[in-house]
């Protein structure tokens, strides 16, 4: 019963948040708001896939980190008739104290660099004249390495499929003592396991890198061969697409080198910090300015040796809005997916912060 209060609550909770912003917006509140809250501040919106509606369903990625592309062009039309729209360069200028951050304004970035980016976002900012940052993950640019939570993801699912047609490999698998959680993840209905999956892969976020990396593999080590994962394609844009995207105006900054959490005691974070600029830098043949934490977790020591390494700017993935005076290399932004911001009333009441 605690189990189906639970789901409920899940489920009717979006209703109730898009009817409450619906009504909000059709009273001219959250413009009102918008205008008021906005007037000398910069808004930063953070993306990371553009993807069209029918391939969602199939991406091992977290939800929390997609929209889809009819959503993210209406987006787009809305930061074009409500914002003035900032381009990187006089960002930048504007927060190091060349001149005031010009209020009502936005800017636009994307982190990890997906293939998508290229293939679906780019038309659109196009459209509506935008030039983003995209922050790369030097490492994974050209390759058809996954991130863990895109591993540990897939891998659940190809385990969940295989075990479809033979019950005593989901018995081998969920008595394994060293795959904790993994029962309810092999559940029966794909909505209830892919909202599990969704709400556990994140609890490994604070692991040591290894200790997730065991985790998947001893999965895998119960599933037959994937032939499919022989034959998986390529999500991180290579360098060709990313020339591509840069004689389009598209300004470029560092993810890092292997978006490892720089804040794990184990991560080399001087390495991931300048090696990822050095190798972008070298490949671009231009000054890669601008730095992404991964995940969003940064300290002070680690906001020093960004600015140490030479980049003007650093992002964070803490939410709110930029004003004349913040911290350069602790800039705010807000993340942006299909499931909180679906609509334009749900768009403005997330980039307020209402929710």
């Amino acid at each position: 019963m605690k189990k189906f209060f639970r789901f409920a609550v899940r489920q009717v909770g979006p209703h109730i948040r898009s009817a409450t912003a619906t009504g909000l917006f059709r009273a001219g509140t959250l413009d009102r708001k918008l205008q008021s809250a906005m007037k000398d501040r910069v808004l930063i919106l953070m993306y990371h896939r553009v993807l069209p509606a029918h391939r969602i369903q199939d991406s091992p990625s977290h939800p929390g980190i997609i929209v889809s592309t009819d959503t993210f062009e209406m987006h787009m039309r809305c930061v074009r008739e409500r914002f003035r729209v900032l381009a990187p360069e006089e960002f930048a200028a504007s927060m190091e104290g060349q001149h005031t951050p010009p209020g009502m304004s936005c800017l636009v970035t994307f982190d990890d660099g997906w293939q998508d980016n290229l293939e679906f976002a780019l038309p659109i900012l196009q459209k509506y004249e935008i030039r983003p940052i995209i922050f790369l993950a030097a490492g994974f640019i050209g390759t058809k390495k996954r991130f863990w939570q895109e591993s540990m993801t897939g891998t659940i699912l190809a385990a969940r499929l295989a075990c479809g047609g033979d019950p005593n490999l989901r018995a081998r698998i969920e008595s394994d003592p060293g795959l904790d959680g993994i029962p309810a993840l092999l559940a029966d209905g794909d909505g209830t396991a892919r909202d599990a999956i969704s709400r556990f892969v994140p609890t490994f976020k604070s692991r040591p890198r290894n200790e997730i990396d065991q985790w998947v593999h001893r999965l895998e080590s119960h599933i037959p061969t994937d032939p499919v994962a022989k034959n998986r394609r390529r999500h991180f844009l290579d360098w060709a697409e990313i020339d591509l995207l840069k004689n389009e105006g598209v300004v470029f900054g560092s993810h890092g080198l292997d978006h490892r959490i720089l804040t794990h005691e184990e991560t080399d974070t001087r390495h991931e910090i300048q090696e990822s600029g050095r190798i972008l830098q070298e490949k671009l043949g231009r000054p890669v300015e601008y730095f992404s934490y991964p995940n969003g977790n940064c300290n002070d020591r680690i906001a020093s040796q960004v600015r140490e390494a030479g980049y003007r700017l650093a992002f964070s993935t803490r939410r709110g809005h930029i004003g004349a005076g913040d911290d350069r290399f602790l800039l705010k932004r807000n993340n942006i997916y299909d499931g909180g911001a679906h609509t334009l009333p749900m768009f403005l009441a997330r980039i307020l912060g209402i929710w």
